[in-house]
């Protein structure tokens, strides 16, 4: 329930809540006020200064500034008190053997604990090691006198390993391992064919950079490689790269150079014998795969205009070629001679 001016009356209850009824009512007034504003009253007078603020808080530290000059040295202090003299009193073994001994200590009191000086501190009330101490080698004293021979000792412990003597000479060379690479074999059938890998003088797949090892047992068939096709032919021997080349019992190695011609391969005696070697910078292509399924069908396009219409006819009559006076005509025998009348358009049909 609202008043003329929007103000909201408080609903009646048993048990009225109060500030809240006031805070709607402050709202509706205030927005009221907002919404319709009086008219500007005259300016008051001053009103008197009012109290200093309290100080705001302390800003953020600046940046360090750069360090200023090193300022003029500071005169000597006094000379310190003397020190207290250390007084050497015995060796022990171990730094446990010295505690175990002497607990405590006084002021100046040291021993020799493995070469090293150890010092009684009144300040943390330990032994200290204040480093290694060694005074020069006194002169030597008279040999005493022979004593008893005493039982033996236990074994010491063993000594540290000598230094490694000088490596012996170089064994004898091992037997050469088998030779790596391509591996061809080579035999013969009879003297009409070289057998290798199995096949008839076939096309052999060579790739430059590899290296390829031919092992030949056909005896009496020198296996070369040359330039050029056919029967062997001594002036286009092919070398580079070959070693044992033309043997007929043993192994040709071929490193094939990347310069490496169109080859061919013959026997020195037999014409038949022979074979072309296809030299490539890459391995022979292999059989193609199979084709992959078949994309879906893409969207119909948009239709083409129409043409242009095309030229009007020639209307044909039909005859059996007796009518002359009639043009484009259909004539027709089984003569294979067209009959007379025929004229510019005509159809002449032979059966």
């Amino acid at each position: 329930m609202t008043t003329a001016k929007g103000f909201r009356y408080p609903v009646y209850s048993d048990t009225p809540d109060v500030p809240r009824d006031l805070e709607y009512l402050a709202e509706d007034v205030d927005a009221y006020l907002t919404a319709h504003p009086g008219p500007t009253g005259p300016t008051g007078p001053t009103g008197p200064t009012g109290p200093t603020g309290p100080t705001g808080p302390t800003g953020p530290t600046g940046p360090t500034g750069e360090t200023g000059a090193t300022g003029a040295s500071g005169p000597s202090g006094p000379t310190g008190p003397q020190g207290t003299a250390v007084t050497i009193l015995g060796t022990y073994n171990t730094l446990e053997d010295l505690q175990t001994a002497h607990p405590t200590g006084n002021a100046g009191d040291g021993y020799i604990v493995g070469g090293n000086l150890y010092v009684w501190s009144t300040n943390t009330s330990q032994w200290v090691n204040v480093g290694n101490i060694q005074g020069p080698t006194g002169p030597s004293g008279p040999s005493g006198p022979l004593g008893a021979t005493g039982s033996s000792g236990p074994s010491g412990p063993s000594g540290p390993s000598g230094p490694s003597g000088p490596s012996g000479p170089s064994g004898p060379t091992g037997p050469t391992g088998v030779s790596g690479g391509i591996t061809l074999s080579v035999t013969n059938s009879g003297s009409g064919a070289y057998v290798i890998n199995g096949s008839n003088n076939p096309t052999l797949s060579f790739i430059r950079g590899h290296r390829y090892v031919i092992n030949v047992n056909a005896s009496g068939h020198p296996f070369w490689i040359q330039t050029v096709s056919g029967a062997y032919s001594s002036g286009n021997i092919y070398a580079s790269g070959i070693t044992n080349g033309g043997t007929d019992n043993g192994t040709i190695i071929f490193e094939v150079p990347f310069d490496a011609p169109q080859l061919y391969y013959a026997c020195e005696y037999h014409s038949s014998m022979s074979g072309s070697i296809t030299v490539s910078d890459l391995g022979p292509s292999g059989p193609s795969g199979a084709s992959g399924p078949s994309g879906p069908s893409g969207p119909s396009g948009p239709s083409g205009p129409s043409g242009p219409s095309g030229s009007a006819g020639v209307a044909v009559a039909y005859s059996n070629g007796t009518d002359a006076a009639n043009l484009n005509k259909i004539f027709y025998n089984t003569t294979g001679t067209p009959p007379s009348g025929t004229a510019t358009g005509d159809i002449y049909i032979y059966y």
